[in-house]
This record gives structure tokens, sequence and C-alpha cells, in this order.
């Protein structure tokens, strides 16, 4: 009959929640055997089929241990490059900027210095005139003498007082980070040795008496020198016109020779400045250099496995410096070359 159920069928049914109780499952065995089964019991039975799961240190300890030691690596190395490139960056930036500051405290004397003395001879001859004109002109022209008389006293004195600190922070903040050590200055190195004269140059000079012509500090030294020996003529011609009993007239032909000689000084003080600015600029590209890049970083451990680092180092300096003396040599004749031409 279709009422009646086949044999070994089982039939599931749940049972709705009575208050609070969470719902049951009713297994119907043949009609006549009933099972209820609670709702826990069936996680029960759940986790029974499913077996035991096996603990694996692999995938339990060594994995997340793992995948924590390389996040944490990468956050550091890239947190390490930050700081490395911050603090060589600030280094390269102090160095440059100290140099740059030597340098224009030099640079600023000598202009100072060579523009006071040249007022100077005007003004020692027109002091010198004997004569008693008395007119606003004249008065004018001898107040404005007597003005760069004394100025130029004056440059002397702060000449005199900021020599040897010029000099000491040529040596300290341009001289040593490339040459590694301080350079020795004294007058016995150029004293009735070094030919001032337009004749020659600065360079030329000291590769002849064998000085360190990287040195920016003797390249200063000298140009010191020289302004010494291209007014002492004229000095010994003033001495003679303040100390004499009668009226003694300074020769105009003494003027010239020491205005003469100052121009010389002038083309050495620019051989100076260009030696000073190659400088400056090579401590700017280590400032390009302090930035961490991949790429120079693979190419420079590559080249470390075939060739010394500190020995490729100063190769590169040597040919900076040579380029240096090459570029600022003034006796060479002026080649007619576009730099940038395409």
């Amino acid at each position: 009959m279709p009422d009646e159920k086949p044999k070994g069928v089982v039939e599931i049914a749940s049972e709705p929640a009575a208050g609070s109780e969470p719902a049951h499952v009713s297994i119907l065995i043949d009609g006549d055997r009933r099972f209820t089964v609670r709702t826990s019991d069936l996680e029960n039975i759940g986790a029974q089929l499913r077996g035991k799961k096996s603990f694996s240190i692999f995938y339990s300890v060594v994995v997340p241990a793992l995948a924590v030691f390389v996040s944490t690596g990468i956050a550091q190395t890239f947190q390490y490059i930050s700081w490395r490139n911050d603090t060589r960056l600030k280094q390269a930036t102090e160095r440059a900027e100290a140099a740059k500051a030597a340098y224009g405290q030099a640079s600023k004397a000598i202009s100072k210095r060579y523009y006071a003395t040249v007022i100077y001879l005007n003004a020692a001859l027109a002091l010198n005139k004997k004569d008693e004109v008395d007119d606003k002109l004249h008065n004018v022209d001898l107040k404005f003498n007597q003005k760069s008389f004394d100025d130029y006293n004056e440059q002397m004195r702060s000449w005199t007082d900021s020599y040897d600190q010029i000099l000491s922070d040529i040596d300290f903040y341009i001289d040593r980070p490339i040459l590694w050590n301080a350079q020795r200055t004294s007058v016995a190195d150029f004293n009735d040795k070094l030919d001032c004269s337009d004749k020659t140059t600065l360079l030329s000079e000291m590769q002849r008496l064998k000085l360190n012509i990287n040195s920016l500090k003797v390249q200063f030294a000298a140009i010191d020198y020289c302004f010494h020996q291209a007014m002492l003529p004229f000095d010994i011609e003033m001495r003679k016109a303040l100390t004499g009993k009668d009226y003694y007239a300074i020769p105009p032909t003494e003027k010239t020779a020491a205005a003469k000689s100052l121009e010389s000084v002038r083309s050495m003080s620019n051989e100076f400045r260009c030696f000073a600015q190659h400088r400056i600029a090579l401590f700017n590209e280590e400032k390009r250099k302090a930035i961490f890049k991949l790429s120079r970083w693979l190419s420079d451990r590559i080249s470390s496995l075939f060739v010394n680092p500190a020995k490729t180092a100063r190769a590169d300096l040597k040919k900076q410096l040579e380029k240096t003396i090459d570029e600022c040599d003034f006796t060479k004749k002026v080649q007619d070359t576009d730099r940038f031409a395409s």
C-alpha cells in the first residue's frame, strides 16, 4: 500500500526548541525505534567522525615565526637605510658647507686686501704732494685720500688678525678631508724662492718648489707672501717719506711697479679660487653618493671582488685632483670648445 513505509528507512526530524533549550534532532528507524539526539551531542559526534587533528610544529611554530622574522627584517632594513642616508647626507652636507664657508672667508679677505691696496697706492701719492691749495674740491679729495689711507691700514690689521684662523680653516675644512693630514707652511718655503712676478703662475711655482700643489692652505700662504712682496719696495719709499727730515717725494714709478705686482697676485688668487671651487664641487658630489642606491651598491660589491675598493677610491681621487690642476692651469691655451655641445 502507498501509505506503508519501506523497511530500513531512517527518518530524521527536528523538534522545535522548548524555552531556552536548543532544538533537538529525532531519528526514527523503521517507524518503531525513535532516538533523540541533542545539539551538543551532534557536535561531539562530528568531532569524532572528523578524527583528532595532528599537531604540526612546522605550520604551527616555524611558519609564523619565519613570517614575523622576515617582516621584521625587512622593516629594520628599510629603517637602517633611511637612518644611513640621513646620517651620511648630513655629514656630507656639513663638510661641503664648512668648506664653502672657509673658502668664502679666504676669497673675501683677498678681494678686500687687493682693493684696499690699489686705492691706497693712489691715496699715498696724492697725500705725498707738497702744496698749499685750499679749495673745496681739494679738501674733498684730501678727505677721500685720507680715508683710503686709513682703510688700508685697517684692512692690513684685519688681515693680520684673521690670517692664522683663515689658514687653519682652509687646512681643516678643505684640505684634510681630501689630503688626510695637516699641511705645513712656513715663510722659509717661499722666502727668496717664490717668483711672484707676472712671468709665472702660482701652480707652476708650487710645482717648481716641490710644494703640495693640491693644498689650498699652501696656496693661500703663497698669496700672502706675494702680497707682502708686491708692496715691499713701495713701503720702503713710504717709510722714507714719513720719517725723513726733509720733504721726500715718492717716485710715481714705485706706485706703477707695485700696481703691476698686485695684478700678478690677483692672477694667483684666481688660480686659488679655481682650485677651491673644484674642491667644493667634489664635496657636493659626495652628497649625491651619500644616498643609498641598490644598483650602485651591487656594482661596488661586484667590483670589490676584483679590485681593492680603497685602491679604487684613491685612484678616482687622484684623477679628480689631476683634472683640477689641468683646468686651473692658466698657462694653457684655451680651446674653443663647447662643454655642453651635443
